[in-house]
């Protein structure tokens, strides 16, 4: 038995739908049932990994599309190069052809950067993994070790074959470095809204509570 497994990408140009072969799963027809029936935990992860860069390099595509055209007169900026961009994902990573534009459009001289060059794709993803593929390093590293998790990781998604635990605590430090900045922004917008408010004018009793709760905060 052989079953070709296929997606048909339907884009908004008024072609017909093109065909791409995701995988193809074949199975002897002497099989004994017991010895398993269905997908094998491998085979989903290379149809989902297929699936995942199939997705990917058509959203890409039709970003590029109006990313690449210039916002004067809607000509194409000429590209001087192309370069691959690493986008990880739980399902695998893929590589993703950037190209790198001139900023001066030909035709209308409108330019799109202060720079001579700029790369649309690149300023689009300043981060090069998905959020949900960082935050689940994040919640597994959080009630176990890196270790562990990078074993779970590994058997359970497509992306985790070439994780490694560095790589997961340069995730984990990331995170925790822009979480600890938005909370220092929130308490510096909230101390300056403090200062510009009208501040009652405290008893001498509320001085002493004020002292012995933040020397318990400073224990």
């Amino acid at each position: 038995m052989r079953i070709t497994i296929q997606a048909l990408v339907d884009r908004e140009d008024g072609k017909p739908p093109t065909p791409v072969v995701l995988g193809v799963v074949e199975r002897k027809s002497g099989g004994v049932p017991s010895s398993g029936l269905g997908l094998f935990i491998r085979e989903t992860h290379d149809l989902l990994q297929q699936l995942q860069a199939v997705l990917l390099l058509e959203q890409v595509a039709e970003f590029l599309k109006s990313a690449t055209c210039c916002r004067g007169c809607g000509h194409n900026h000429a590209t001087k190069s192309t370069r691959a961009l690493v986008y990880r994902t739980a399902f695998g990573k893929v590589k993703l052809h950037s190209p790198q534009l001139y900023s001066r459009c030909a035709r209308c001289k409108f330019s799109a950067s202060k720079n001579t060059t700029f790369d649309p794709l690149a300023l689009a993803l300043p981060e090069r993994t998905y959020p949900q593929w960082a935050w689940l390093q994040c919640r597994l590293s959080s009630v176990m070790s890196y270790r562990l998790a990078q074993i779970f990781l590994r058997d359970a998604f497509p992306g985790g074959r070439a994780l490694g635990a560095s790589a997961m605590k340069a995730t984990v430090r990331t995170i925790g470095e822009r979480l600890e900045q938005e909370v220092q922004r929130d308490i510096q917008s909230t101390a300056a809204a403090c200062r510009g408010a009208a501040v009652p004018i405290a008893s001498e009793a509320d001085l002493n509570r004020i002292i012995t709760l933040r020397s318990g905060w400073g224990r």
